[in-house]
């Protein structure tokens, strides 16, 4: 007990937190010096006292160590979208695989992150909580009551109503704070100072638009202000919405982890380029006719905004490839995200490769779903000239011929 206090007094807790700031291995730096003491003291005939002490100093050295060897020193933030419902945390951490500790999400529910002496407990029991009915701040203050290393946590939590409440206990690591905005908070310990929560409140509430993108802009802030002071070594990304995952099978619309990487905010922006061109449009495409169907127009709006500015940027990049351009094409005219230009990517495909069969079925789709039944009549007879076997041509040309006859 006497050690355990001691370990907690404040020039103590200086050099602890040097330790870890350094990230040293202070078992073995006490062992070098041990080795040295006991090369000394062997000529004075000292080695029982000197085996007393060493003793005694990897007593202590466990003591710093296990005191604190579940803390996630990190910044992070929490926010919710008022325009369309998504719920998603962001966070950064000199911590290998910060992503299964800190962030919590569920859609229709609330987004929380846990840290410093992180309780993962936080998240299923908060999420309990707010189905019951209760507010972001009576969940967090009903935490951190039943819990009795509150002073070591720190907490930010969001509801669907877009209600914020956040907590840092005095026992965290400096720097540490917090900041909340409207529908957000931005928490952070052991950071450089300050200025790191300051600029990424101030980064996410100057990005507009989409959610997973403010979040990603506040990360980018927190490291480019200086972020743990330990360094970085992992971060995630989540973002929750209804039905918004894989072939809308679930909620989980964002999860991506960068477990262990030099740069790891760096890692994730590149990471979450990726998933937007291979899995998130797809994603934005269903969900947006979701936002409709709920008359959610901006919502909606502001997805298809995201679709094009995407595309827009894999074409530029791009151009030349066939297989891009017609993968692109496809989802803009079939989920009706924007007919007319997937028209122009699959005419400039087919100008690229004259006799691709899934172009040239592209250019009649196009024109169908804009009204021109008679160009894609055509352009679905001069397909099957150059694929007379292709049954989907055949059926595809005989529909829209029905459909011309009757009007």
């Amino acid at each position: 007990m006497f050690l355990r206090k001691y370990v907690e007094m404040p020039m103590v807790k200086s050099i602890r937190n040097a330790v870890l700031i350094c990230n040293l291995n202070v078992c073995l730096v006490i062992s070098l010096y041990s080795h040295a003491l006991l090369i000394i003291m062997q000529k004075y005939a000292m080695k029982n006292l000197l085996y007393f002490l060493i003793a005694g100093l990897f007593t202590c050295a466990g003591i710093l160590n296990a005191s604190h060897k579940e803390s996630v020193h990190t910044y992070s933030i929490v926010a919710y979208d008022p325009v369309n419902g998504d719920l998603g945390v962001a966070v950064q951490s000199k911590f290998l695989g910060v992503g299964p500790v800190v962030p919590w999400v569920e859609a229709g529910v609330g987004a929380i992150a846990t840290q410093a002496w992180a309780n993962t407990q936080y998240g299923p029991d908060g999420f309990a909580m707010l189905k019951d009915g209760k507010s972001a701040g009576e969940t967090g203050q009903q935490l951190i009551r039943n819990d009795e290393n509150a002073n070591h946590r720190q907490v930010g939590i969001v509801d669907a109503e877009g209600g914020v409440w956040v907590w840092t206990g005095d026992e965290c690591h400096d720097w540490a704070g917090h900041i909340k905005g409207e529908n957000f908070t931005v928490q952070g310990n052991l950071l450089a100072d300050e200025q790191v929560v300051r600029d990424m409140a101030d980064a996410f509430e100057e990005t507009g638009g989409d959610l997973a993108v403010r979040l990603l802009a506040a990360l980018r802030a927190g490291e480019d202000a200086g972020g743990d002071r330990r360094g970085s070594q992992s971060s995630a990304l989540m973002v929750y919405r209804k039905n918004g995952g894989y072939a809308g099978y679930n909620d989980r619309f964002i999860d991506l982890r960068v477990e262990d990487h030099d740069d790891p905010v760096g890692e994730l922006e590149r990471i979450f380029l990726l998933w937007e061109e291979f899995l998130g449009m797809q994603a934005r495409a269903r969900t947006a006719k979701m936002f409709e169907d709920d008359d959610k127009k901006d919502a909606a709006r502001r997805e298809r905004d995201r679709i094009m500015y995407i595309a827009d940027r894999m074409v530029e990049r791009d151009s030349e490839d066939v297989g891009s351009l017609i993968r692109i094409g496809w989802l803009l005219i079939n989920e009706d995200v924007h007919v007319e230009h997937g028209l122009q990517l699959a005419q400039k495909a087919v100008l690229l490769a004259p006799e691709n069969r899934d172009a040239l079925y592209l250019i009649g789709e196009g024109y169908y779903k804009i009204g021109e039944h008679m160009e894609a009549i055509e352009a679905f007879e001069y397909a099957l000239s150059k694929f007379p076997g292709d049954q989907q041509i055949k059926s595809r040309l005989r529909e829209i011929m029905e459909i011309q006859n009757t009007e």
